[in-house]
């Protein structure tokens, strides 16, 4: 756990450095952080226990991954809240198949896998202009961006949007094609 931790630390720097605004959500949003030593367990935001952030061994196994795994699941807190006072999506229960997971799940959860793989892709983006990121910053936020395009393009036919909602797209659909713009394919 030692080297976990010093990974996690070593990310919420750089985080610090690369994009302060982030770096200011995350310690405002998350308050705890649950280490699980569990297998195949990446992380995990759940509702019920807001400010606290799940991460297994695996999410810190190395600093970009924690620096992922701090914006994701931070990018989970942030849009939790916001869907405490605003409905994006009309049709949340619906269930859609998207790149991140085989099996159908809830469209409303495809918008949360949007959200956060956009904000993921951001941050690394921003990492991976320092000459001394390491090259698995760039792989990450390739990775981020091959999965937040197949989850938006899953989520165009089939998300119904509130006119709050149809915002929100897109300023996340602009947000895409700029870092696709900046990182083609």
């Amino acid at each position: 756990m030692t080297e976990a931790t010093a990974h996690l630390e070593a990310a919420r720097e750089t985080l610090r450095r690369v994009w302060p605004e982030a770096a200011l959500e995350t310690d405002l949003l998350i308050r705890v952080i649950v280490y699980v030593q569990a297998g195949a367990f990446r992380s995990a935001t759940l509702r019920q226990t807001f400010g606290a952030v799940y991460l297994g061994t695996a999410s810190v196994e190395s600093t970009p991954a924690a620096f992922e795994a701090l914006l994701h699941e931070t990018g989970h807190h942030a849009l939790y809240l916001r869907n405490h006072f605003e409905t994006f999506v009309t049709n949340g229960d619906d269930m859609v198949t998207h790149p991140l997971r085989a099996d159908p799940r809830p469209v409303a959860g495809a918008v949360h896998a949007a959200h956060v793989l956009a904000r993921m892709t951001y941050g690394l983006a921003r990492w991976a202009r320092e000459r001394s990121a390491p090259p698995e910053v760039s792989e990450r936020r390739d990775s981020a961006l091959r999965r937040l395009q197949g989850t938006i393009a899953a989520l165009k036919p089939v998300a119904e949007w509130t006119d709050r909602g149809r915002l929100y797209f897109d300023d996340l659909l602009r947000w895409e094609q700029e870092l696709t713009d900046a990182h083609p394919g």
